[in-house]
C-alpha cells in the first residue's frame, strides 16, 4: 500500500515534469503561419461601398509580438530582426467588380520587396502597433483597431488571361499614428471593367502560445493516480 507521503512525491514529481520546456521545442518558439483579412476603403471607379474582401496566409520565420522602446512605439508584430521572404500558402480574393482568384492564379508564392523578381528580396516583416488606419469613401465599415501589415510587397498573377495584382505599402512598424499604416492596393486590368481596390491587410490569426511540453504527462499521471485510488477503495 502507499503511503500519503508516496502519493504526494509522485504528484509533486509529475508537476516537476510539467515544468519542463518541449524536447527540441525552444520555450520561446515563434510562429511562421500568419493571416491577414483585405479591410476595403477605397474603389476606383467608385460605385458605392466596395465588395472586395479576402485573406492571404504567408509562412513567415520568426513572427512574434514584441515590445518596441521610445516614441510610444508598439508592441507588434515583426520577423525579429531577420530579413527573410514569406511564402504564400492560402489566398481567397474577390476584387470590387466580382472577379475572384485564388493560390493557384498566382505567378509565384514567393514574396518580398518591391515585387516577386528573381528572387524576392527577403525583408523583415512587421504590423502596426494597435491601431486604426483611416476610413475612406467606399469603406463598407469604418476599420476597427488591430495589427495592420506595414511591409511592402507585391505579387501578380492572371485570371483567364487577364492580368492583377495583389499588393501593399510600406508603412511604420510598431505605428500608433493612423497615417503610419501601409495601405493596400489590388489591381484587376480589364478594360471596361477594371478596377483599384484600396485598403489595409489586418492580421487575423496570431501565434499561439504552446503548452507546457509537461502538461500532458501531468494529467495522465494524476488520472493514474484516481485510477488506482478508485480500486483500492473497490477492493477495500
Amino acid at each position: 500500500m502507499k503511503s500519503n507521503a508516496t502519493r504526494s512525491g509522485a504528484i509533486a514529481a509529475m508537476v516537476g515534469l510539467a515544468g519542463l520546456p518541449a524536447v527540441g521545442l525552444p520555450a520561446n518558439a515563434l510562429a511562421t503561419i500568419v493571416t491577414f483579412d483585405w479591410v476595403p476603403t477605397s474603389e476606383n471607379p467608385a460605385s458605392g461601398p466596395s465588395i472586395a474582401t479576402g485573406s492571404i496566409t504567408l509562412n513567415i520565420s520568426g513572427w512574434s509580438l514584441t515590445t518596441i522602446s521610445g516614441n510610444g512605439l508598439g508592441p507588434n508584430y515583426y520577423t525579429s530582426v531577420s530579413p527573410t521572404t514569406a511564402t504564400i500558402t492560402a489566398l481567397s480574393y474577390t476584387f470590387g467588380n466580382g472577379s475572384s482568384v485564388g493560390l493557384s492564379n498566382l505567378s509565384t508564392t514567393t514574396i518580398g520587396v518591391p515585387n516577386s523578381g528573381a528572387p524576392p528580396t527577403s525583408q523583415v516583416w512587421n504590423t502596426s502597433a494597435m491601431d486604426t488606419p483611416a476610413t475612406g469613401g467606399q469603406a463598407p465599415s469604418a476599420p476597427t483597431a488591430g495589427y495592420y501589415l506595414v511591409t511592402q510587397f507585391a505579387v501578380s498573377g492572371t485570371l483567364s488571361g487577364v492580368g492583377f495584382m495583389l499588393a501593399n505599402n510600406t508603412g511604420n512598424p510598431g505605428t500608433n499614428v493612423q497615417n503610419g499604416i501601409g495601405n493596400g492596393g489590388n489591381t484587376y486590368a480589364a478594360g471596361p471593367t477594371a478596377i483599384a481596390d484600396g485598403g489595409y491587410w489586418e492580421l487575423v490569426q496570431t501565434p499561439a502560445v504552446p503548452l507546457p511540453a509537461g502538461l500532458p504527462l501531468l494529467l495522465s499521471g494524476l488520472g493514474l493516480l484516481g485510477l488506482f485510488g478508485r480500486r483500492r477503495v473497490s477492493a477495500a
